[in-house]
């Protein structure tokens, strides 16, 4: 039955796209976040490009509609221009890079990111839309996270951590599965029904213990990180304080001694080979975006130079060393002004959603809220456990922003970020002159 699911539902997104681009959209992030060529890649062409077929429906499917868009504003524009700004200047270092066949990989890649990311937050803007967004990506990564969960309890012990998955290793992956718990969290506090408030609990508990499998001590952190944002920025119900409750207790439950004794290693006074080369390592790659600071060494070509800047005696001899850690990736193949760039891509959007949940924290809450509460935690979360993992090439964080920048944008032209005052005196204009100003929409 994969098979015929899978292609069915290709064929109706294709289709769907060049009626309606968010369609298109939303089956992008299905397809990326449930990656079928892998979960039936023993039944499917796994060489198939499912992912490029329908972003190219997304795209004929926006030109035919005029690259009609309601989602432009401040909200959308620096976060985007930002993350063009890392592209353009990736280009500009890959003229010098130090390994060309990386960074060219790296390139046709990022290229493809930075445009449908760019696509995604202009192109979905309904309420629904941007629920069925999160929805999906939340049930692909969870999709994902049982089967690693069911592998476990047939075998009895998991190879993730040797073999990966997704073709990820078990940290990269372990990313991914971050986000899902986070989100799929937040869904479980807004949903309006006793079952789908079961069911969104569940699945974070079951992303939850995949990462606990995969034994991910970046990704574990990263949880504990996004656990005292919530705790501050919670609304005090009855319901959100018993969810809380039972995902702690939960989480204390599934983690068994090996994951505590993991876990509890990254505070050791004596590390062990792993975690002790990370220091060696950063201080390498700190050492390179110094030396280059500008354009840096080439986009992913920062791994090629580590071995020469390396001091430690645990990876001696090795011609290729990976940073592991998503800023010196950055800073040391494309520089300084583009890992600034970078973070602003993901921090502005992380901002703006801190200011509407502090503000709005007293308000009845909805489904679609989830957006802005589930990604306001996975972004922080994330990036915690991109200190100890680096994924640049990794879709689901881009994709997870533009659903982000889509309900921002949505929450400004309703005026959730106007001051009180402001609001006080745009409301007395308009019952003088006796008309409402219209939102900001613009179509091309």
């Amino acid at each position: 039955m994969g098979p015929l699911l899978v292609y069915s539902a290709f064929g109706i997104i294709c289709l769907g796209a060049l009626a309606r681009p968010a369609i298109g959209a939303i089956g992008y992030i299905g397809f990326v976040a449930f990656t079928p060529q892998w979960l039936w890649r023993f039944q499917l062409d796994s060489t198939f490009p499912f992912q490029k077929w329908i972003a190219a429906c997304l795209l004929v499917g926006w030109l035919i509609s005029f690259f009609r868009t309601k989602n432009l504003g401040r909200n959308t524009l620096i976060p985007l221009a930002s993350l063009v700004t890392v592209l353009i200047l990736g280009h500009l270092s890959a003229a010098t890079s130090y390994a060309p066949e990386k960074t060219e990989f790296f390139l046709r890649q990022f290229n493809k990111i930075v445009l449908i990311t760019c696509v995604v937050s202009l192109v979905i803007s309904t309420k629904k839309s941007l629920y069925a967004a999160l929805v999906v990506m939340a049930a692909g990564v969870t999709f994902n996270a049982f089967e690693i969960n069911a592998d476990y309890y047939r075998q009895g012990f998991s190879t993730v951590n040797q073999d990966g998955w997704s073709q990820m290793n078990a940290n990269g992956y372990a990313l991914l599965m971050q986000t899902a718990t986070l989100i799929s969290f937040a869904l479980a506090q807004q949903s309006r029904s006793n079952l789908r408030t079961s069911f969104w609990l569940l699945c974070a508990l079951i992303n939850a213990h995949a990462i606990m499998i995969v034994e991910s001590r970046g990704a574990m952190l990263g949880l504990l990180f996004a656990g005292f944002l919530h705790l501050i920025f919670m609304r005090r119900t009855s319901k959100n304080l018993t969810l809380t409750f039972c995902i702690i207790v939960g989480g204390l439950l599934i983690a068994g001694p090996p994951v505590i004794k993991e876990f509890a290693s990254i505070f050791a006074e004596k590390l062990d080979s792993s975690g002790e080369s990370r220091y060696y390592i950063w201080d390498a790659g700190l050492r390179i975006t110094m030396d280059y600071p500008l354009l840096g060494v080439g986009p992913w070509a920062g791994e090629v130079l580590v071995p020469a800047y390396y001091e430690g005696s645990t990876k001696a001899g090795q011609q290729i060393i990976a940073l592991h850690n998503l800023e010196l990736e950055v800073s040391t193949g494309m520089g300084i002004p583009a890992m600034l760039a970078y973070l602003l891509f993901y921090f502005w959007p992380w901002n703006q959603a801190r200011k509407l949940l502090w503000k709005q924290r007293t308000d009845l809450a909805s489904e679609e809220s989830a957006v802005v509460s589930g990604i306001f935690l996975a972004i922080p979360a994330y990036w915690v456990a991109s200190q100890f993992n680096s994924g640049a090439l990794v879709e689901i964080p881009y994709l997870m922003v533009a659903i982000l920048i889509a309900k921002l944008v949505q929450e400004e032209h309703a005026g959730a970020f106007r001051k009180p005052e402001k609001a006080r005196r745009e409301t007395q204009e308009e019952h003088i002159t006796g008309y409402e100003q219209p939102a900001l929409s613009i179509d091309a």
